[in-house]
Formats: C-alpha cells, sequence, structure tokens
C-alpha cells in the first residue's frame, strides 16, 4: 500500500491475534512485496497475521490482515492396519475364508487411498479383500494420505487350510484265518496333510480314553475297536 514515508518492514505471527504493535516477528525491507522463509511450528493448517511498519516507525497491529489456513503441512505418512477375519485353527492357520479389510489413520491432511497386493501381483486400490483357497499368501498393503505423503508397505502372512488330513492304518502281520490274529498285533497309523503339513495321530482302544501316538499293541484275546483320527 502507499504511505508518505514508504514501507520499510512488516510484521507477521501464526495462529493467534497480534495483541500489540511489535507482537510478531518483523522483516524489515524498504518497499517490501516478499516475505520468505516463513517457518510453521508444526504440521496442520496455519493462519497467518500480518501487519506493516512504515519508515516513519508507524505500526498498528489492529490494521492486520489475516489468511486463514495460509499453511497446510503434513509431513507424515498414514499408518494403515489390515485386520483379518475367519476361523481359526492352530498355529496362526485359517481353517476357511479369510476376509480382510485395510483401515487408515491420518490426522492431519487426511487419508487419500489404501491399496493392496496378493503374493507380489497387481497393485488393488481398495480396502477389502478375500482369500477363499487353501495355501499360504504374501499381503502387502500401504496408504497415502491427501498431502501426498506415502506409506512403507506393510506385509503379513495369510495362511489357509481348510481340509483335514488323511489317516491310514496298517497292521504289523495279515490276519489269519477268518480275520482272527493268533499273536499280539502292532497297528501303525499314518497322517498326511499337504497343506499346513500332519500334527499328530488320536486313537483310542475300545471306545476309551484318546491318546497321541502312532502305534498302538494288541494281545489279549478278544475282539477289539481301534478307533483313530488326525
Amino acid at each position: 500500500p502507499s504511505d508518505p514515508s514508504g514501507i520499510a518492514g512488516a510484521y507477521w505471527k501464526l495462529n493467534a491475534e497480534p495483541g500489540a504493535p511489535d507482537d510478531g516477528t518483523l522483516v524489515v525491507g524498504e518497499d517490501l512485496t516478499l516475505i520468505s522463509d516463513l517457518a510453521v511450528p508444526a504440521e496442520g493448517q496455519h493462519d497467518l497475521y500480518l501487519w506493516l511498519q512504515d519508515a516513519a516507525g508507524n505500526v498498528d497491529h489492529r490494521n492486520r490482515n489475516v489468511l486463514i489456513r495460509a499453511f497446510s503441512f503434513d509431513a507424515t505418512p498414514p499408518i494403515t492396519t489390515l485386520n483379518l477375519d475367519g476361523p481359526q485353527g492352530l498355529d496362526d492357520w485359517y481353517t476357511g475364508v479369510v476376509d480382510g479389510t485395510l483401515e487408515a489413520v491420518d490426522p492431519v491432511s487426511g487419508v487419500e487411498d489404501s491399496r493392496y497386493r496378493i503374493d507380489a501381483g497387481e497393485w488393488v486400490t481398495d480396502t477389502t479383500f478375500s482369500l477363499d483357497a487353501d495355501g499360504v499368501y504374501g499381503v502387502d498393503y500401504h496408504s497415502w494420505d491427501v498431502a501426498g505423503n506415502v506409506e512403507s508397505a506393510h506385509t503379513v502372512t495369510v495362511s489357509i487350510d481348510s481340509l483335514p488330513p488323511t489317516t491310514a492304518h496298517l497292521p504289523s502281520s495279515p490276519p489269519g484265518p477268518g480275520g482272527w490274529y493268533s499273536t499280539s498285533v502292532t497297528v501303525t497309523f499314518t497322517i498326511a496333510d499337504a497343506t499346513s503339513g500332519p500334527l499328530a495321530v488320536n486313537y483310542r482302544l475300545n471306545g476309551g480314553e484318546w491318546f497321541t501316538g502312532t502305534q498302538v499293541s494288541l494281545a489279549n484275546d478278544g475282539q477289539h475297536l481301534v478307533e483313530y483320527r488326525g
């Protein structure tokens, strides 16, 4: 603006009304038209208050101008959490369909979007996905905010095995006439599982207590019921 003695400087202040003529930072310069290197104190949106001083030393903070949200500063990327929902088995395995949901938080500029990929495939911009086939998956995910800050990708492993193992039994010798054994016999159990792998075989004899093991020996006369499972 015009002034008989000319503009000699300008005061600036962030985020609060000035309470006195010198309640700000003075930048000196003849016919000042530019203020540079203003530093905001923290992330967020900041209001800027400006008022002038002439060469005669006249300054009045009540004649300030204010620029609402003059500066928007966000240097921190969002934080994304992956929530997995599905029937849980043992040792971090799932036994059925797993649904994933991405939840991102950015308290400053806000979350722009999130994305994920399965087994290093193509990135998909979305916040939900579903895994329904047995196997072990690598899931990468991250988000970015409105200011353009990109979060580093996170990686989790999702393991699904919906099928029980297969078990079999093998007597130590073939039966005699009529399916009867004339000597003691040992029954050996085998277990196989192509996805998560076998864990254990449980068996019981004649409806009794369940035991964990791969063999049972029968030495007493009579008919015996052997039950087993993997």
